[in-house]
């Protein structure tokens, strides 16, 4: 049998076929921004999780230019929020009885003043702050508005990194491209969330690209361009939200395998691998130093880390209040009930967590996920050309497992855990939720006919966000007041 040879491709044919992805890229940026948009006017100001204190340290940022503690309150900003607060009709929204008098500071504020951030400074806020700065005369709505279109743009720039990590990790399935890329941009918690004032956009959009960077890596070997992309996205996304600290595990492993990796190939002389010890060495102990000299920094302008190593010093701390605790998480359903809400908030749990998604649809997308893990057992288990694809899969499955894994510890570990039990705190794992989810209902299906059923699932996605957006959110937010 005479051996299969590749038919060269033309300079001309490529730079065409190049043009063409780059065409159908812009549209899906386009496409991102358009949705994004729509939720972000859809949604009436203030009804987000705490957007008003997101846009009150933003907003104080870019007038005083440093960060923010309590002393730092504008008790002017705070009448004009709550001004604003009586003009959308936000306690209604929220099942609060309105004041009869407005409140004097938003602390005394029912509901809206429990939650505060003066004390948390996030990357996040100078984004936001920039974005407001040319606003500044226009009044807080536009001021707001102009924050929420920051979080459009981030999110958009997320769909687009979901879409080149697929193709890093399966290059000759664009269904998979396509398909978790469209995921992301339809899932209408994930466009609700990112459409407002809150922290987590920019963390989201800089884990991303640092899991971005280690795939490559795993990938194509060391590149210390992605080396340094990975590990600086990586630090600015911890500066941005705390939820991205399943970042520290994930780059600590992706190093240590591929310097294992490195370590085992052959032709390495010992004079080699000493210098490369030596260099890892040097690495890990510069990385330690600069996290130990960052910390008195971080107290400095942020009290989030001081808070959680309090709250776990002192559940921790006490072996027996804390077994009684994990006893009664586990036989009491606490577990079973934080697991279900962050599941239902995973894909729709609008407003201020008041707006649900009707039973119905909760029980098909449990369905069609444990599809998606019937569609990994199927491509785990089939023949070995198959299983070839699959090993670039690890780093994306251990981002999002370590993402869902620090969640649960954090469930385990102190009640106040139970207080985060959204599913919005694993995003800045999304895009590798998004491959691994598609991976698996492509999985179901013989390659040939992956596209059949990309469309058919599609179509279910863009049927949901329809249902969600057109159903759920805008009767709650526009009905009668």
């Amino acid at each position: 049998m005479a051996a299969a040879t590749s038919v060269p491709v033309s300079p001309r044919r490529a730079a065409r076929r190049l043009t063409a992805a780059r065409v159908m890229l812009a549209l899906l940026f386009a496409l991102a921004l358009a949705h994004g948009a729509l939720y972000a006017l859809l949604t009436p100001p203030w009804q987000a999780p705490d957007e008003i204190a997101h846009f009150e340290y933003a907003w104080l940022l870019g007038k005083l230019g440093h960060p923010l503690w309590n002393e730092n309150a504008s008790p002017e900003l705070e009448q004009a929020i709550i001004q604003s607060l009586y003009e959308y009709h936000a306690w209604t929204y929220v099942g609060v009885p309105t004041p009869a008098v407005p409140p004097a500071r938003l602390a005394d504020a029912p509901f809206f003043g429990l939650s505060r951030t003066l004390t948390r400074f996030s990357l996040t806020y100078v984004v936001y702050a920039a974005a407001a700065l040319p606003w500044a005369g226009a009044g807080l709505i536009a001021q707001l508005y102009a924050m929420r279109a920051v979080s459009v743009i981030l999110s958009a720039f997320v769909v687009l990194l979901t879409y080149r990590l697929a193709r890093l990790v399966e290059p000759r399935s664009p269904a998979l491209a396509w398909g978790s890329a469209l995921f992301v941009l339809l899932l209408p918690q994930h466009a609700y969330i990112n459409s407002v004032v809150n922290d987590g956009t920019l963390a989201e959009a800089l884990a991303t690209l640092a899991i971005y960077g280690v795939v490559m890596i795993w990938r194509h070997g060391l590149r210390w361009r992605w080396l340094v992309v990975s590990l600086v996205s990586g630090g600015a996304a911890l500066l941005s939200k705390t939820t991205a600290v399943f970042l520290l595990p994930l780059l600590a492993l992706a190093a240590l395998a591929v310097a294992l990796r490195w370590f085992s190939a052959p032709g390495r002389t010992a004079a080699q691998r000493r210098r490369a010890a030596l260099g890892l060495l040097l690495a890990g102990g510069l990385l330690l130093a600069g996290g130990a000299f960052s910390l008195p920094w971080l107290n400095r302008v942020s009290s989030q880390w001081q808070g959680i190593t309090a709250t776990l010093q002192a559940t921790l701390g006490s072996a027996g209040a804390w077994w009684a605790y994990l006893q009664r998480l586990l036989t009491g359903g606490e577990l079973g009930q934080a697991g279900a809400q962050t599941f239902e908030s995973f894909w729709g749990y609008f407003g201020w967590m008041v707006v649900r998604l009707p039973a119905p649809w909760l029980t098909l997308l449990a369905g069609l996920t444990l599809l998606a893990l019937v569609g990994w057992g199927r491509r785990l288990t089939a023949e070995r050309a198959e299983r070839r694809g699959v090993g670039f899969y690890a780093p994306v499955a251990l981002a999002a497992g370590l993402a869902l894994l620090v969640l649960l510890a954090w469930f385990i570990s102190t009640p106040l855990g139970l207080e985060y039990s959204q599913g919005r705190y694993v995003f800045g794992a999304i895009a590798p939720l998004a491959v691994l989810l598609v991976g698996g209902w492509l999985g179901l299906a013989p390659r040939r006919r992956q596209g059949p059923l990309l469309l058919g699932l599609l179509t279910v996605w863009v049927v949901f966000d329809a249902a969600a957006l057109l159903g759920v959110l805008l009767p709650y937010f526009y009905r009668v007041l």
